[in-house]
Formats: C-alpha cells, sequence, structure tokens
C-alpha cells in the first residue's frame, strides 16, 4: 500500500499480490485519520464508485 495525502484527499495505492492488481482509492482526510492506515498493512474494499480503465485491445 502506497499513501500519498494530497490536498483534501489522502490518495491511497491498494496493491493485490494473489490477483497483480492495484486500487486506486482516494479518501476523504477525515475518513484516512479514523482508519489508520499503515504501509504494508493488510486491508479489505468495498467500492462504492468506481472507473474501470482497460487498455483498447482489451477484450472479454
Amino acid at each position: 500500500m502506497q499513501i500519498n495525502p494530497a490536498g483534501s484527499v489522502a490518495k491511497v495505492r491498494v496493491m493485490s499480490e494473489e490477483f497483480g492488481l492495484s486500487i486506486n482509492v482516494d479518501l476523504n482526510l477525515e475518513r484516512y485519520s479514523e482508519l489508520q492506515l499503515k504501509t504494508g498493512e493488510l486491508v479489505y474494499v468495498a467500492p462504492r464508485k468506481v472507473r474501470v480503465f482497460a487498455p483498447d485491445d482489451y477484450t472479454i
């Protein structure tokens, strides 16, 4: 996990070793403070708003 406080939000990059994914999460500073996240800590993500960016050649 990488954490970068940026203005009114904390930008957190969460990485999954199992699936080879990274997820970018924006938290308001109040929520970030409540969670007391630390680099290397195990976290679970339950998104409310999601945007997915896939390469142009991606097919299902």
